[in-house]
């Protein structure tokens, strides 16, 4: 007896890029080896699968889920799982005196898996009008170091924003300051990505500046960011060759598609000159969780196959990637017998819509990426009730 068949559906591997019919068991929070004889199974719940796409459970690289932590916190557990997201990284919602807080209180009591970037400032990410203090002595090695060998099952980088309400009087002293400690970190064996936010930069600020203190597997989020601020692109209308150079050498450019910092235009740009996001995240806040185009990971994942991404590509950038690059991959990322039963069921459908953004642009997308249930640790824990009845969603509803 199994605790869970999922049956018939199409398996995506992210790693290999194959997809194959078959069925997957799940038993005791794990995912266990194909039974030599199948006609002969059962399991106490079993989904029928036949027509989804069936992949890791997938990871939003860029969230924000400390609730009552700031204004941007939203509850994990409420808009992950219907997105089939089983994984997160939370990007800077909590600061050095205000983690702990953060891991007592949400990320301990979360049945979706929350993995942090911290916020080198007192308290975490901020709004206007006053946002957070990144004085360097928040990202110095004497206050970091304590916090990521305390939490060091959850800590995996450190998250920088660099635009000018956060840089107008310090520059770009506190951006070096925690590149200096994540190099020590990672010297010291600790996962330290530096996911580094982008907005509208200073004078005397540039894009290159900031590339400058990158190194490889380091992250540069927003990057579709509108015409009407800094964004990626010279004036040529092509990727500036600061970011292209970086690429090569191992820099990750994530997309972070907060609606403030999305425009249709500079996807369609960005494709244009073959600049495709590593990795898909939504950068979704409180207020945003049902909003377009900041919605779940799904829809963003949409947005990119719609706008030439391939499902394989699109399926990687929300699952291997984000885990290969911040160190998951025994727990997320893939499907392999022992692992974490952490499971998203997906489905394609043919549907005209129209995706537009907080500027005037848009895009016309004729295919849509619904989940269909996600599965975390071996349990349900979302499913459309009209999964596996015949006739339920059609591809053409």
């Amino acid at each position: 007896m199994y605790d869970l068949i999922i049956k018939n559906g199409t398996v995506l591997d992210p790693v290999t890029g194959t997809s194959t019919t078959k069925n997957i068991y799940i038993n005791n929070g794990k995912i266990i080896e194909t039974p030599a004889n199948e006609s002969d199974t059962c399991a106490i719940k079993t989904i029928n699968a036949s027509g989804c796409y069936v992949m890791p459970g997938l990871i939003d690289a860029h969230i924000h889920v400390f609730e009552g932590g700031n204004q941007f916190g939203g509850r994990a557990d409420l808009c992950c799982p219907p997105s089939g997201v089983t994984t997160v990284i939370d990007a800077g919602s909590a600061g050095v005196y205000t983690f702990e807080l953060f891991y007592k209180t949400i990320i301990l009591n979360s049945t979706t898996s929350i993995k942090a970037a911290i916020s080198p400032s007192a308290s975490g990410v901020l709004g206007p009008p006053h946002e957070e203090n990144l004085d360097p002595f928040y990202g110095s090695p004497e206050i970091m170091f304590p916090l990521f060998e305390k939490y060091k099952d959850v800590l995996v980088g450190i998250k920088q924003r660099v635009h000018e309400g956060v840089t107008e009087i310090i520059g770009l002293k506190s951006l070096e300051q925690s590149a200096k400690t994540a190099e020590k970190l990672r010297k010291m064996g600790y996962q330290c990505n530096l996911m580094v936010h982008f907005g509208n930069l200073s004078e005397g600020v540039s894009v290159n500046n900031i590339l400058d203190f990158l190194v490889e597997g380091d992250v540069f989020t927003h990057i579709y960011r509108p015409a009407n601020g800094t964004t990626i692109f010279g004036e040529d209308g092509r990727v500036l060759d600061c970011i292209k150079k970086a690429k090569k050498r191992g820099v990750i450019f994530e997309s972070g598609c907060a609606r403030s910092h999305f425009s249709c235009d500079s996807v369609k740009k960005g494709f244009k000159d073959s600049f495709l996001p590593y990795i898909i995240s939504t950068d979704m806040v409180r207020d945003t969780n049902y909003w377009s185009p900041s919605g779940w990971l799904a829809l963003k994942m949409s947005i990119y196959l719609n706008a030439g991404m391939s499902l394989r590509d699109v399926v990687k950038a929300v699952t291997y990637n984000p885990a290969k690059v911040y160190g998951l991959l025994d727990n997320a990322g893939c499907l392999d017998i022992g692992m974490p039963a952490d499971v998203a069921i997906l489905k394609v459908v043919d549907r005209n819509y129209l995706i537009e953004d907080m500027f005037g642009g848009s895009m016309e997308c004729n295919k849509l990426i619904v989940p269909m249930a996600t599965i975390k640790n071996g349990n349900v824990v979302f499913q459309q009730i009209f999964l596996g009845i015949q006739g339920g969603l059609s591809n053409n509803n």
